[in-house]
């Protein structure tokens, strides 16, 4: 793998310093950045420049903003120009206005000159291994890989609720696992447990034979006039004849006298 990226290194700086010697003899900039400038020439043609000393001019744009431009320090208000070197649209508007020569404001890394500069030192040829220069000692061999030993996982068996966990296990919560509680099942129509409203067979029989269902007990009359008396019913109630009810725990001897 290193001899390959020996030779692909050396063809490479080969290649690209040939490049600048055949196609870019007599210019100055390289392709791209011409390429880069024309495209910000275009932008230029909507700048007014006004000038307000012999290298500082202020550009105004179509859409209504200013920019300071400084052509001695080749500098815009706008940064694009400081960051790459490459005037912007407004300082090549200025540069329009002076008829100066736009290759002269660009950064020398962006030169042909500065390009051959770069690739003017190759990598030298070699032999073969056969013809190497043999010293007489051992030929290194490589380490040995080393592979970590295969060993049987150990499967630990699922732990009842009162066993305690091993050493190897952790617990997932510090809280108490409680078991399951069962789960009973009672029917909303006749109020029975063991089973549900679907599979009642007191509401079949209710739904197919509706006319033998028993019917509700009526109450007496007398028994709504005089309802039996109970430890919880009012003394009001109970004084409707003009009875003294019988002393309870609930009622005071001062509040009957």
């Amino acid at each position: 793998m290193l001899e390959w990226i020996r030779m692909s290194l050396m063809k490479r700086l080969h290649v690209n310093s040939d490049k600048c010697e055949r196609l870019w003899e007599g210019k100055k900039l390289c392709p791209t950045v011409r390429e880069e400038l024309n495209r910000r020439m275009g932008k230029a043609c909507d700048c007014i420049a006004l000038k307000s000393t012999s290298k500082l001019y202020e550009v105004e744009t179509f859409d209504g903003r200013r920019y300071s431009v400084d052509l001695k320090n080749m500098s815009c208000s706008c940064r694009e120009w400081d960051l790459s070197g490459i005037p912007c649209c407004h300082g090549l508007s200025a540069i329009g206005v002076e008829k100066l020569d736009i290759e002269d404001f660009v950064h020398s890394c962006y030169t042909i000159e500065t390009y051959n500069k770069v690739y003017m030192y190759t990598l030298q040829p070699m032999v073969g291994v056969d013809m190497w220069e043999k010293t007489g000692y051992i030929t290194p061999f490589p380490p040995k890989l080393w592979q970590k030993e295969k060993r049987k996982a150990i499967k630990s068996k699922k732990k009842g609720v009162d066993e305690e966990p091993s050493g190897r296990t952790k617990k997932k919560n510090k809280t108490e696992i409680l078991p399951k509680q069962p789960f009973k099942v009672s029917c909303s129509f006749c109020k029975h447990a063991g089973h549900n409203e679907r599979t009642c067979e007191w509401k079949k029989f209710v739904e197919e034979f509706p006319d033998e269902t028993p019917p509700k007990k009526e109450q007496n009359s007398q028994d709504v006039e005089n309802p039996p008396l109970t430890e919880n019913a009012p003394i009001d109630e109970m004084m409707l004849d003009g009875e003294i009810p019988p002393l309870t725990q609930q009622t005071q001897p001062d509040q009957i006298c």
